[in-house]
């Protein structure tokens, strides 16, 4: 079986981590984006 997380579960915990540090979230997804 695949383990599949939900969107809502991942979206959750982005938002959690990016109200902790929203500078460094930003700059690493603009560069993963940008890659």
């Amino acid at each position: 079986m695949k383990r599949v997380t939900p969107a809502p579960v991942e979206w959750t915990v982005s938002r959690i981590h990016f109200q902790k540090k929203p500078k460094i979230d930003l700059l690493v997804w603009q560069g993963l984006t940008f890659l």
